[in-house]
């Protein structure tokens, strides 16, 4: 695999500190065990198969408003070695990093399909749309850095093959007085992980919304990271899913409060609706405060089908899977993702 690493570099014509990383990298990757931290605790990761990994990616970039850098050197500050084994594989064997410089009212659409190792910088200077739209198969591992002096919206629309596995990480770094505005809908893969960790400054805003729809013997990771740095900082964060047949998810959500973060104002819930005795899910809400004048409140809970809504629904006329139907949609009414795709996406898994 050295040797390929080697190709990726010369074919990138990188600097040698790259090639340096990623050999570094790669010798994470052979000696760490698969993780088993909090974030990890309720996924299994037996299936996962490590003998046939190639180097690929394949995705498919359309913006506007936008400048590409071509330079790694200017991403040298947001690289940073490995913390599990999968982000070792992926800072050993990712492609050629895309850094993308987002100007005034800027519009990124990047589609993912087959199988893909990579990395994405993106720079909003001032306003930016980012779409993101994921029709994976096989292995995936994704990491995207937001730097954000503006405000930025970002959607993320995931409706990967039913065999493959997602690991999609973003990390927000959302300067003074900039706003983060994250949107998700996750509904595809047999086990798809998507971690958010924001970084919040001075007046700087934090928001997430999403939601998930399992059924089969899907999985859904979901970790969301908050972490307050400096004073006046907001963070909110809503999600929502649904489980029917095997399906599973665990969700870890931490709210960290520096002690320069006086003023903070934080908030994160979760909550899952289970559609089948047999579907499970798990919630692990930390919150670590160092500051003594904030705000910080969470929330969770995980409730079945309510059998009196059900009933007067059934005594209006409807039948059951109509009902059912009525209850779930109205269970994600404050999450919904403003996308027609997603909306026949979940209105097909819950027929």
């Amino acid at each position: 695999m050295i040797e390929k690493i080697k190709n990726i570099s010369q074919k990138n014509k990188e600097p040698n500190w790259l090639f340096n990383f990623r050999k570094e990298n790669w010798r994470l990757f052979e000696s760490l065990e698969l993780p088993k931290d909090d974030e990890w605790k309720y996924t299994d990761l037996s299936i996962t198969n490590f003998s046939h990994i190639q180097p690929s990616s394949s995705l498919n970039i359309k913006t506007k408003n936008c400048l590409e850098e071509k330079d790694p050197n200017s991403i040298k500050d947001y690289l940073f070695l490995a913390k599990n084994k999968f982000e070792a594989l992926n800072n050993a064997i990712f492609s050629e990093p895309k850094i993308i410089l987002a100007k005034n009212n800027a519009k990124i659409n990047i589609e993912f399909s087959k199988t893909n190792f990579t990395k994405i910088f993106i720079f909003v200077e001032d306003q930016a749309e980012i779409n993101f739209s994921l029709n994976s198969s096989g292995f995936n591992i994704i990491q995207t850095f937001l730097i954000i002096k503006g405000q930025a919206t970002v959607n993320v629309l995931d409706n990967s093959e039913k065999d493959a596995v997602i690991i999609n990480e973003f990390f927000a770094d959302i300067k003074n007085n900039a706003k983060l505005n994250y949107n998700f809908g996750l509904f595809g893969g047999l086990i798809n992980r998507l971690k958010i960790e924001s970084q919040i400054s001075l007046n700087a805003e934090n928001k997430i919304k999403g939601m998930f729809f399992g059924n089969e013997k899907q999985h859904y990771n979901i970790v969301t990271n908050a972490i307050h740095l400096e004073e006046a900082s907001v963070n909110d964060i809503l999600v929502k899913g649904a489980l029917n047949d095997y399906a599973t998810s665990s969700y870890f959500g931490s709210i960290v409060i520096n002690k320069r973060a006086q003023k903070a104002d934080s908030y994160l819930a979760d909550h899952v609706l289970l559609l089948s005795e047999n579907a499970k899910a798990n919630s692990i809400p930390s919150l670590k405060i160092d500051a003594n004048d904030v705000k910080a409140t969470h929330g969770a809970t995980i409730s079945q089908l309510d059998e009196e809504q059900i009933f007067y629904l059934l005594s209006r006329g409807l039948n059951k899977k109509e009902a059912e139907s009525l209850i779930v949609q109205a269970f994600f009414n404050d999450v919904k993702i403003n996308n027609q795709d997603a909306q026949k996406i979940i209105e097909a898994k819950i027929s």
